[in-house]
């Protein structure tokens, strides 16, 4: 919502899950911010194959979130079983739609939440999704974060890396308006895998289209 006239504050209340492999990080925040951003644009090249490390990762578009949004997945990812789900993310508030490969150690989750959004507030969702982190996970290491613009949408980003059982994990979550709500996408795999599938989850985010 962007400020007109005299300096305007905003009530941020939002709730949302985004899911952080074997744990389901809740996220339940409420937060007061200004809104006087800009969008950093930059040139997208999609790539639809990509080879790393002699892994070859096939990628394919699909339609999801019930044909709201259009994005590459690679084609061996199929929908988490709902026995798995229940197991790794427990909270009632798990995303809508649960992607992941054969081993289940790389997923792709999706929330539409009810949150309102558009394009002004994006800066400020990602900025309290990343302060919430640090206060809920203070040793939560952050690799990188911004805006963007991907086909005419204004989209939020954050990398970082979290602290399962016994192994550290990468993430890069993204965040959009859809339909009036937020919509907020998380990749994550073993921090060991980070090479190989960082460049990937980079791909996939720059693929996104919300129709």
């Amino acid at each position: 919502m962007p400020l007109r006239g005299k300096e305007e504050q905003v009530l941020l209340s939002c709730n949302i899950s985004a899911p952080v492999f074997d744990s389901y990080f809740h996220l339940n925040f409420e937060y007061h911010f200004k809104t006087n951003q800009s969008t950093n644009m930059k040139t997208l090249f999609i790539l639809t194959c990509l080879s790393f490390a002699g892994l070859f990762i096939d990628l394919e578009k699909r339609s999801l979130i019930d044909g709201k949004i259009e994005i590459l997945v690679p084609k061996e990812f199929t929908e988490m079983d709902m026995k798995e789900v229940l197991i790794k993310y427990p909270g009632k508030n798990r995303p809508k739609l649960i992607l992941t490969d054969e081993s289940g150690t790389v997923n792709l989750g999706f929330s539409h939440a009810d949150s309102p959004a558009d394009s002004t507030m994006i800066k400020d969702y990602k900025d309290v999704m990343i302060n919430s982190y640090k206060q809920r996970a203070p040793g939560t290491v952050f690799v990188g974060e911004g805006v963007t613009s991907i086909h005419g949408k204004k989209v939020g980003y954050f990398k970082m890396i979290t602290q399962a059982i016994d192994q550290q994990i990468f993430n890069h979550i993204f965040l959009t308006d859809c339909e009036g709500k937020l919509l907020v996408g998380t990749f994550n795999c073993l921090q060991k895998d980070k090479a190989v599938w960082e460049p990937v989850a980079e791909q996939i985010v720059q693929s996104l289209r919300v129709k």
